[in-house]
């Protein structure tokens, strides 16, 4: 086997214990003070799978530097990027929205940081992720589980785009089953329920206009929902100029929610399928001439002050209400009722219901419907025994 030919400012180092290679990068520079200063790196064999892996990222991350450090002039760099500097760097290069920042802050703050916050990105391996995601087994949803790990995908992504590693530990992973049994999460409702909803919310108005205000636009942006099968973020962005009476439409075009820069805005639809018109049927049209002649602002469900609605304010009220009065609701079961009567009627196609509900395939709106315990009686009576 040829001699690896030597390399300027990389050195090879060998275990006598293991006999495992390393490639530590060195050199002196000056630092922003004319301080002269040695950068150090290690690249070992364990880390890159074979010693040639490791030469090859030693000499990448040699020329990088180099050229950082001596030639633009720029800022020192960290020799050692932490899990949190990589965390925060991500965010740079993956703008989400605000609420989904505070979404992922959360997370990461109570099962990543605690322990690999401060290790080395560097020494962060498949095994230590493998290790976080099986320390929320116990006690955490498959769900949680899963976007743990979605966050640390973003921190390796990020290091690899900047050349900090050079090898995905995650390609290793494999997530683990949360060990909580499953439980069949009821998103079913009915009238009686929506109606019940509306009456609480009304009940803990309390007197002032504001809050009587407040109160009766949220009910109307229920029942309108319930007639269309919209998302709430997108019953909530309707302006007037949205509804056309000569045509009998309602355009969906716009949603409510937070951007990278605004924690509530205005923004496009979720997918270029949600842009839709939704006819307005007798019922429809009613509620909208009561909500017009109720609402003076160009926001059909602007609050009592004229702000648009803000989602999370909303979905605590509703909460708030439920709990109080037993009641099981969210606001985004009137949009499972709505594909459940959609698909359940031998009147309604598919495709039909899907266009309704802005999916971008039939499996999407097949997954929002529901059977209910009448159609589930009715299928085992008619099954045919064979």
């Amino acid at each position: 086997m040829a001699k690896k030919k030597k390399e300027k400012y990389i050195k090879e180092r060998k275990s006598k214990s293991t006999g495992s290679v390393t490639y530590q990068v060195s050199f002196a520079y000056l630092d922003e003070e004319g301080n002269e200063t040695t950068y150090n790196k290690s690249f070992s064999e364990k880390e890159y799978g074979s010693a040639a892996l490791a030469f090859e990222a030693a000499k990448r991350h040699r020329d990088e530097m180099r050229h950082r450090l001596n030639t633009e002039g720029i800022e020192k760099p960290k020799a050692e990027y932490s899990v949190d500097d990589v965390y925060s760097l991500s965010k740079k290069l993956f703008p989400q929205s605000v609420e989904t920042f505070r979404k992922h802050d959360v997370q990461y703050n109570a099962y990543i940081k605690p322990i690999y916050g401060n290790k080395s990105i560097a020494d962060v391996k498949a095994s230590d992720i493998m290790l976080c995601l099986n320390a929320l087994i116990e006690d955490k949803t498959d769900d949680t589980i899963r976007r743990v790990f979605g966050i640390w995908k973003r921190i390796i992504s990020a290091a690899l785009i900047e050349d900090i590693i050079f090898k995905d530990p995650t390609i290793k992973v494999k997530i683990p089953k949360s060990e909580i049994p499953a439980i069949h999460r009821n998103v079913n409702t009915t009238l009686k329920t929506i109606q019940s909803v509306q009456d609480a919310i009304m009940k803990y108005a309390r007197g002032s206009d504001r809050y009587q205000f407040n109160a009766k636009r949220l009910c109307y942006a229920i029942r309108l929902m319930y007639y269309t099968g919209m998302r709430p973020s997108e019953c909530f962005a309707l302006t007037r100029s949205d509804l056309d009476f000569e045509s009998l439409t309602i355009s969906v075009n716009k949603a409510v929610g937070s951007t990278k820069s605004k924690r509530l805005t205005v923004k496009r639809t979720k997918t270029e399928s949600s842009v839709r018109e939704i006819p307005m049927t007798a019922e429809i049209e009613s509620l909208l001439d009561e909500i017009l002649d109720f609402q003076e602002n160009e926001y059909l469900f602007a609050d009592y002050d004229g702000n648009l609605p803000d989602m999370r304010i909303i979905g605590k009220t509703i909460n708030y209400v439920c709990q109080k009065e037993g009641i099981d609701f969210t606001l985004y079961r009137l949009r499972h009722k709505f594909s459940t009567d959609m698909i359940t009627s031998k009147e309604v196609d598919i495709r039909t219901a899907m266009e309704l509900m802005g999916h971008t395939a039939k499996s999407m709106t097949l997954d929002y419907a529901r059977s209910n315990e009448q159609l589930k009686r009715e299928a085992l009576k008619n099954r045919k025994l064979s």
